[in-house]
Order: C-alpha cells, then sequence, then structure tokens
C-alpha cells in the first residue's frame, strides 16, 4: 500500500534532523576541549534561540503571535524537559564520556517508553517489543561496561548518570511535540518557544544544576564550535516539529533516532586526537538504533 505523500514528507524532515543532531554532539565536544559545559549551554542556547528567529522571521509569519493556550503550555513544558533539563544533562555526559557514547544513550529513551507501557499500562510484550527491550539494554550494557572496564577512573561508573538522565528528559519529546501541533501551534513558532523557555530557565535555575552563564574568555575555536552547534541544533529541531505535522510520533521519532549512526561514523575523523571511538561503540550504537525502531513499529 503507498505510502500518503503527507507522511513521506515527514519522514523526510525526521531523517534532515537526524543527521544534523548527530553532528551537534561532535561540535560540542571538540568546543570543550578547550572550554567548559557552562559556555557550551550559553552559546550554544542563544544560538539556538537566535537561529530559529531569523528562520521564523523569514520563512514564516512572524507578525503571527497567536498559538491556543493548550499549545502554549505544551512548548513550554517541552522546553523544561529537552531544551533546559535534557539538554544540560546531555552537553555534561557528552564532556564526562564522550560524543559518541552519550548521543546513543540518550537516543535509547523509546525504552523507558516500553517499560512504562509494559509495567503500568498493562500492555502485552510482543516478539518485537520483546527484542528491541533486549536490544536496546544490550546496547546500553555494551557502552558502560566497555568504558568502565577500560577507564582508570574509579568514579566512571558515575558518569553515565547524566546521559541517563538526558535519555529520561527526553524520551517524552516526541509526544509533546505531536501533541502541541495537534492543538493548534504552529512547528517553528512551537519550537521557538521550547527554546526561548530554555534560554529562560538557563538563565533563572541554571545555578541549580551547577550552570552558569559564560561567553567571555572562551576561546574562539570554542565558540565557533558551540554556536555551530546551537545553529545545527535549532535547524533539527524545527525539521521534527515539521516532521511530527505530517506523520505521527511514533512513525517519524524513531527516524529521527538515527543519531548515534551519524555521530558514531563521523567521530573518528571529526574528533581524531579528542576522543577514542571503539567498535563496540558502533556496535551499540547499531543495537540501540534497531531496537529503537522495533519498539516503534511493533
Amino acid at each position: 500500500m503507498p505510502m500518503e505523500p503527507g507522511i513521506q514528507l515527514g519522514i523526510v524532515y525526521a531523517l534532515a534532523a537526524g543527521v544534523l543532531w548527530g553532528l551537534v554532539p561532535l561540535l560540542v565536544k571538540r568546543g570543550l576541549v578547550r572550554s567548559d559545559v557552562n559556555a557550551a549551554v550559553t552559546l550554544q542556547q542563544f544560538a539556538a534561540v537566535g537561529t530559529l528567529v531569523v528562520v521564523w522571521g523569514i520563512a514564516f509569519d512572524a507578525t503571527d503571535l497567536s498559538i491556543p493556550l493548550p499549545a502554549l503550555i505544551t512548548f513550554i513544558a517541552l522546553g523544561f524537559i529537552g531544551a533546559f533539563f535534557g539538554r544540560i544533562f546531555l552537553l555534561k555526559a557528552i564532556e564526562q564520556i564522550g560524543a559518541s557514547k552519550a548521543q546513543s544513550i540518550k537516543n535509547a529513551s523509546p525504552l523507558l517508553t516500553g517499560i512504562i507501557a509494559v509495567s503500568f499500562l498493562g500492555e502485552s510484550v510482543g516478539p518485537g517489543t520483546a527484542i528491541g527491550i533486549v536490544l536496546l539494554v544490550g546496547g546500553i550494557l555494551l557502552i558502560t561496561r566497555a568504558e568502565t572496564r577500560l577507564s582508570r577512573d574509579d568514579k566512571s561508573p558515575l558518569a553515565f548518570g547524566n546521559a541517563l538522565l538526558s535519555m529520561a528528559f527526553y524520551s517524552l519529546g516526541p509526544i509533546l511535540k505531536r501533541l502541541g501541533v495537534l492543538q493548534g501551534g504552529a512547528p517553528i513558532f512551537g519550537a521557538l518557544i521550547t527554546q526561548v523557555t530554555g534560554l529562560i530557565l538557563i538563565v533563572l535555575l541554571g545555578s541549580l544544576l551547577r550552570v552558569r552563564l559564560q561567553y567571555r574568555g572562551v576561546p574562539f575555536p570554542s565558540i565557533l564550535c558551540f554556536i555551530g552547534s546551537g545553529v545545527i541544533h535549532a535547524l533539527a529541531t524545527a525539521f521534527t516539529f515539521l516532521a511530527v505535522t505530517h506523520a505521527p510520533a511514533v512513525i517519524v521519532g524513531p527516524i529521527w533516532n538515527i543519531q548515534p549512526l551519524v555521530t558514531f561514523s563521523l567521530a573518528h575523523f571529526a574528533l581524531k586526537g579528542v576522543e577514542v571511538v571503539r567498535l563496540h561503540d558502533g556496535v551499540a550504537a547499531v543495537l540501540i538504533v534497531i531496537g529503537v525502531f522495533l519498539l516503534a513499529w511493533k
């Protein structure tokens, strides 16, 4: 049965988002060589907001500020969950365990959806669901156990906490994006509201997560990396909102979760001399991506 044109367009947007998002951790890790998470959070978030303002102003009707209240509340909630908590924990994880590992663990977020559906909603576990959960868990264990054995840092198991927290917060992202669009929110305006909410929270509450605004004294190469990552992140975010406008989140969400494969594929070249990428990282990324697809299309 042929696929509807709208769903096809949603898949194209999701693929574009996945490729772009796969580039973000590489830029962040490269920038962190000469700087820290404070500068990464600050410059990336300002760049993301600025990029979406430009996109919204050029390509869409920036004079129309109307938005249904339910959609506004949903997008603000998404800003709390993704642009603030999820973003900060992910950047900290990239600093601690590396770009490819952090991205792979973060993108195992559908694992939580599967566990909740089985444990609390009484859904049955079919073969696809069971295999998907096993592959996701196996991918995460492969990353964490291998890294723990290879690390000389006794605290290395704790370093995965931030990656797991980012996975938890990002798990609700596709659903909230789809919900906000269905409630009448324009996709690009919704992306802008989400990122502005994240920026406001970083300014007001960042200290609670030991993150402070920092834009002075940052080496120029790091500035370029962090701003570049913010621009790419904003474009990828916009594509995800456009994707859920044309297709259900259950279809496009797994597609933009190809990010770990992009990150791993390019890490050897983009992070040469900065981060060691081993075969088991690639195997783990593949297991997680396959597991996501099995959970989504059970």
